[in-house]
């Protein structure tokens, strides 16, 4: 692991010097150079985008777009066109569903993970509710922990939504995401995959065009961006089928008392005043991601993550139990796991207590915790570049000093 210590590059470690974030698959901290392009847009140049001729409403307008362009060079999105603004990757899925809806025919079904994030299920089973679509759902292979790749039974011809998580928010797996995506469309050309990137899109390297899929959904704010902004990349030739799902300014064309025509993609699907200052800065994020660069990034996530599931094992040995596989080979950034005769919650409100901040729940999994792994609650740790093997040593001191405490209760 490379020494450099890009904590210096967040002023929450200054205003807490003995915080250990390890929550980051909830939302990364946030730099100081994307601080500053937000405080650059309210003192510089603020102002509506899309709508005033005026100087600084131009500037707003010219840095917005420019963030819309930087995203889809990230991705490797073919046209900066491709690329729609939405409040996070929540919007984007639930979007989708929306404007999906008249794609579905009787007879057809979707198909998903149960393992995944509510975000990428719950807006699927609404439509299919609407739709009066059947759900089938992928199982996870049991010595990987992954998708499984054996996707016959589960897609077929009438299979018309196919919906993926990149990196699973519990268990930290990275789904072979480009070879299924390959299988369903070689069973069914015209399946429209949907892939939440949510989890990814700051950790490994994304690229549209050779993962294959028609859509893709991820947030900034768990990219070292702020909150509040999201994108949604869709095919060229899908996104100019779709209607938009929201009416209002900016993303019609000509309205009068009884019509309107919509402008053409990516602003017809961007109505009203979006959140201007967030996407903004959300290009110093990416800038901030390649200057270090991605690769780096993931091998620094994949360190910390070895260095964790060690010491867990180390300290707790039999007691410990993490989900998923048991070494970093096919995890990201995340783990998650309990610790027998001791209440998850219980271990992060003391760990908390003492600034060393974990997950502890069912991370909006309640499928994959209810139906697979039969846990009410799972503690999960989760990694950034902020973060060293000395944080995982005050974390894991911090969980034994708390698991002792609960431990002599039981």
């Amino acid at each position: 692991m490379r020494n450099t210590d890009h904590k210096k590059d967040f002023p929450i470690f200054k205003n807490h010097r003995d915080l250990v974030y390890c929550d980051t698959a909830a939302t990364t901290q946030t730099p100081q150079c994307v601080i500053e392009k937000i405080t650059e847009y309210y003192s510089q140049y603020k102002s509506n985008v899309s709508r005033g001729i005026y100087p600084i409403a131009e500037q707003a307008t010219k840095e917005y777009e420019k963030t819309r362009e930087k995203i889809a060079t990230f991705i490797n999105a073919k046209s900066k066109d491709e690329i729609v603004f939405t409040s996070g990757a929540t919007a984007g899925l639930n979007m989708l569903a929306r404007t999906l809806t008249e794609k579905i025919n009787p007879g057809d079904t979707i198909t998903y993970c149960n393992a995944d994030h509510h975000a990428t299920i719950l807006p699927f089973q609404n439509l299919a509710k609407k739709t009066n679509t059947q759900i089938i759902s992928l199982p996870l292979e049991k010595n990987t922990w992954t998708v499984t790749e054996k996707i016959n039974p589960y897609v077929n011809k009438k299979t018309k939504l196919l919906i993926l998580s990149h990196v699973s928010n519990v268990i930290g797996i990275k789904n072979p995401i480009e070879s299924i995506i390959k299988k369903a469309k070689k069973i069914n050309p015209a399946i429209i995959t949907i892939i939440d990137a949510a989890q990814s899109i700051a950790h490994t390297k994304i690229d549209v065009q050779k993962i294959g899929c028609d859509a893709l959904v991820f947030s900034a704010h768990k990219a070292y961006g702020p909150t509040g902004i999201g994108a949604l990349w869709v095919k060229e030739n899908l996104l100019k089928t779709l209607k938009p799902d929201n009416y209002g300014g900016e993303m019609i064309e000509t309205a009068t008392t009884q019509t309107c025509a919509p402008k053409k993609p990516p602003h017809r699907f961007e109505a009203g005043t979006p959140s201007i200052a967030e996407a903004i800065a959300w290009k110093s994020a990416i800038q901030y991601i390649e200057k270090i660069g991605i690769e780096k990034i993931e091998q620094h996530d994949k360190e910390i993550t070895q260095e964790t599931i060690i010491e867990l094992k180390k300290t707790f040995e039999k007691n410990c139990t993490i989900i998923g596989p048991q070494n970093s080979k096919n995890r990201m950034n995340i783990i998650s796991f309990t610790l027998k005769g001791a209440h998850s919650h219980d271990i992060a409100f003391h760990a908390g207590e003492e600034e060393i901040c974990l997950r502890a729940g069912q991370h909006c999994a309640m499928p994959l915790h209810n139906e697979i792994l039969h846990t009410p609650a799972t503690l999960r740790a989760s990694f950034g570049i902020y973060n060293t093997k000395e944080d995982v040593k005050k974390m894991i001191k911090t969980i034994k000093k708390a698991y002792d405490i609960f431990k002599k209760r039981t």
